[in-house]
């Protein structure tokens, strides 16, 4: 709102600077040329809010103020850039865990010819959020387990400790 109130204080500032000099001038000769560019100063000052259209960008702009919108947060015509990137961080996650769980899965049941009843991955791998992986296969027995578990490890690049494995009564 307070943008709206700058932009008509400087309308308002520039048609009364061409009203001022208008009248200041001595003679009729150049008032037409005057009046021309104070013409031209007010139509640029009226068109200042629409130049952010005219950058390369407008369209993502105003797909992210629409998509904030849509989830219920306050539209800002530029969303700030941190929140921003963690929606993308979560939605590059997202993906990588779901890509992670079905190629995973895949690996496991043709390597061990096994059934992965569940994959569960969390944590993020960040410093102080390790990232785990907890499965439940159709497997009784324990060194095929441990088998499993080094496999998942040596795959994701984790430590062993960091894998679980266990059958589907929950029985290591």
């Amino acid at each position: 709102m307070t943008a709206l109130g700058d932009w008509l204080k400087q309308i308002i500032l520039i048609v009364l600077l061409a009203t001022i000099a208008d009248l200041l001038l001595p003679t009729k000769t150049m008032q037409k040329y005057v009046r021309m560019v104070m013409g031209l100063a007010v139509v640029a000052a009226m068109l200042q809010p629409m130049v952010p259209f005219f950058k390369g960008d407008w369209a993502d702009q105003m797909a992210n103020a629409s998509w904030l919108e849509s989830a219920g947060q306050s539209a800002s015509p530029t969303p700030s850039t941190a929140s921003l990137s963690n929606v993308l961080k979560r939605q590059q996650q997202s993906i990588e865990n779901q890509y992670a769980d079905s190629t995973l899965k895949e690996a496991v049941m043709s390597k061990f010819n096994v059934n992965v009843q569940s994959l569960r991955l969390s944590g993020t791998g960040a410093p102080g959020n390790p990232l785990r992986v907890e499965l439940v296969v159709n497997s009784t027995s324990p060194a095929q387990k441990r088998d499993i578990s080094a496999f998942v490890a040596t795959y994701l690049q984790l430590p062993t400790e960091s894998v679980t494995v266990t059958g589907p009564n929950g029985g290591m």
